[in-house]
């Protein structure tokens, strides 16, 4: 077994880790984001509605194991603009960021533009860490205008990590 952050985990590729995906939550400021909402029922399509230019962003990353009461991982502060102009910059995120993107042919860039852009919610094992203990678990992603706790999006996976 490896340790991560104190806990006992196996990498989640692993064949004996289930991973089942909950449910998912968003929620927006209405400052900078108007809406995240879904296409169609059946769909993992969503729209998200950006109504004020967003100049600097900045990305948290916190993964909570719930039946445990304990936070696995942080990442605070992300400079999200280095990010989308290099998305290799983070080899972790990338595989993510490459997931959600609907439009490949225009990637996102700073700033970003009003407007309407889509989502894939494409939120599997491969974008966890590649130590994760079995469990409940939550993933905030949580999109910023500056380094303060001024929250433009939230998105928030539930998901477990079993034998």
């Amino acid at each position: 077994m490896i340790t991560f952050q104190g806990v006992r985990g196996e990498p989640p590729n692993s064949k004996s880790t289930k991973f089942t995906l909950l449910d998912f939550k968003s929620s927006v400021d209405s400052v900078y984001v108007k809406e995240f909402r879904r296409l169609k029922p059946d769909d993992n399509i969503y729209n998200c509605e950006i109504v004020k230019e967003v100049r600097a962003l900045y990305v948290d990353v916190i993964i909570n194991q719930l039946n445990r009461n304990r936070e696995v991982y942080r990442l605070n502060n992300m400079e999200g603009c280095i990010f989308l102009s290099n998305p290799l910059f983070n080899r972790i995120f990338y595989s993510f960021y490459e997931n959600l993107l609907v439009n490949r042919s225009n990637p996102m860039k700073c700033p970003i533009k009003k407007g309407s852009y889509l989502f894939r919610n494409a939120f599997t094992k491969s974008a966890l860490p590649q130590i994760h203990p079995k469990g409940n678990f939550t993933l905030n992603l949580r999109l910023k205008s500056n380094t303060h706790d001024e929250i433009m999006l939230d998105l928030q996976w539930l998901y477990r990590m079993a034998k």
